[in-house]
């Protein structure tokens, strides 16, 4: 990926390009935009930009939830990306209950 090369600047307008082509192919509910919005907001945050990431991220959060329920990996991944997010705000109390639940997720999958 073009973040991955230090050229995040350029990955960025097509990840929204490929967001909207999701969004309207698919509606604003399916995994894939929740997997678009976090690639984006990952790129926003690598360009300095964390505040832009959080509503993003946010969102990836709740469409993976609606659609995989709570303890599914992809919450997990969803909910560690926004904590990071919410870290690098300097919003550690937000971040904190997020991680716990990461570890929830993990632990009863492992259970399983």
């Amino acid at each position: 990926m073009l973040q991955d090369l230090g050229r995040a600047g350029e990955a960025e307008p097509l990840l929204r390009r490929a967001l909207a082509i999701n969004e309207q192919v698919h509606g604003p509910g399916h995994p894939d935009i929740a997997i678009r919005l976090s690639n984006l907001a990952l790129v926003l945050r690598d360009l300095g930009r964390a505040a832009d990431a959080e509503p993003l991220l946010g969102r990836a959060l709740a469409i993976n939830e609606q659609v995989h329920g709570p303890d599914h990996p992809a919450v997990a991944i969803s909910l560690g990306n926004l904590a990071t997010v919410l870290y690098d705000l300097g919003r550690y109390g937000e971040a904190e209950p997020l991680l716990g639940r990461v570890e929830d997720i993990r632990r009863r999958g492992k259970a399983s």
